[in-house]
């Protein structure tokens, strides 16, 4: 027969600890939408941002998809801000972002620093 593993709640608390030291700053449950860019512009990815930080967010698209290291998000106002792939899961990635590196994306191809 095969062994289980029971969690107690001490034990859960723990890890969840753990997951919450690693990040510089607080998640907030956000829903919300925007435009993953990337492969020179060519191509833009709807997703669903989930929850976000100061220093990144979690998005979840509704298929499976390979996504690039580097990438750029497009919120619903604002320029384009670049982002770097941290981790991901299934529907789900997480994604650090550089708010101080935004760009104006013009077209396939194109990306003007401001």
């Amino acid at each position: 027969m095969g062994t289980t593993t029971q969690i107690t709640s001490e034990v859960a608390s723990d890890i969840a600890e753990r997951v919450l030291e690693r990040r510089r700053s607080p998640r907030t449950r956000v829903l919300g939408t925007v435009k993953l860019v990337f492969g020179f512009n060519k191509t833009v990815l709807d997703c669903v941002t989930v929850d976000q930080s100061r220093e990144g967010i979690r998005v979840r698209t509704e298929s499976p998809h390979v996504l690039p290291d580097d990438l750029w998000v497009q919120f619903p106002f604002g320029r384009p801000i670049r982002a770097k792939l941290r981790w991901v899961s299934c529907l789900e990635a997480g994604l650090e972002l550089f708010p101080e590196e935004a760009v104006i994306i013009r077209g396939p191809g194109s990306v003007t620093r401001d």
